[in-house]
């Protein structure tokens, strides 16, 4: 009997502690004058484009809000809504402050907008953001395929931004100037150096310039004006034309 009643004490005991837990964490949860662990500060780090204000702002959350009542993740995917936000972590740090981690995208290209001319800035992924009467230095894209023309927007084709992607270094020695993407399409690739080369469709471009590069490591560059890669296998090199003196 005793044996019995000892059992029944340590359950009655372990449901009543176990419904105290529960309270607890609804009043914390959902009790804002409680203030124990309620938002105080945001601290913002890795960030040079996006300032915190408008971090904060996109984030939703607010002054005095119960930090176990913030998701952390709902927070994670507003933040990288931010057209400058690659990447986003967002970390409670108890008693009173949640944290901001982000990684900014870096500034790839640049093109004008077809109609009024405006200066669109991309960044890694084709991502628009900025839009302004500056030209910046670098390479300088004309006829991508766009989503829009706003920041925020972005490159249509993947196989597009995969390549500014990979032109973010010297090709066959140059830096690249100027990259066409026309309607058919095709991709022709100027150097600063004036070194003309035809690609062909966008989705076989990346792999063309990994040839190139083959390619470049076996001749003269400065002796051709045009490399034409368009047949795929073969390389049509023009030379440049020798100056009369």
């Amino acid at each position: 009997m005793k044996e019995g009643t000892t059992r029944r004490q340590r359950f009655v005991a372990f449901v009543i502690s176990g419904g105290v837990l529960i309270a607890s964490a609804i009043a914390v949860l959902y009790t804002p004058w409680l203030g124990v662990f309620d938002l105080r500060q945001v601290v913002v780090s890795g960030n040079r484009r996006a300032t915190a204000v408008e971090l904060v702002t996109l984030s939703e959350i607010r002054a005095g809000q119960p930090l176990l009542s913030i998701s952390t993740r709902s927070v994670k995917r507003r933040l990288l809504t931010h057209p400058w936000v690659m990447q986003a972590e967002v970390m409670r740090s108890f008693p009173h402050t949640v944290r901001f981690a982000v990684k900014e995208r870096k500034l790839v290209a640049w093109c004008r907008h077809p109609e009024n001319g405006e200066i669109v800035y991309l960044a890694e992924g084709g991502v628009v953001v900025s839009v302004t009467d500056e030209p910046v230095p670098g390479l300088e894209i004309v006829g991508p395929p766009m989503t829009g023309w706003r920041t925020g927007d972005r490159v249509a084709d993947p196989d597009v931004i995969e390549l500014i992607d990979a032109l973010q270094t010297t090709v066959c020695g140059s830096p690249p100037a100027i990259l066409r993407i026309a309607a058919l399409p095709s991709v022709e690739l100027i150097l600063q150096n004036g070194l003309q080369i035809r690609l062909g469709a966008t989705v076989d471009a990346v792999d063309r310039l990994d040839a190139l590069g083959a390619l470049c490591r076996t001749i003269e560059v400065d002796e051709y004006e045009r490399i034409d890669l368009r047949l795929g296998g073969e390389a049509t090199l023009v030379p440049r034309k020798a100056v009369r003196r």
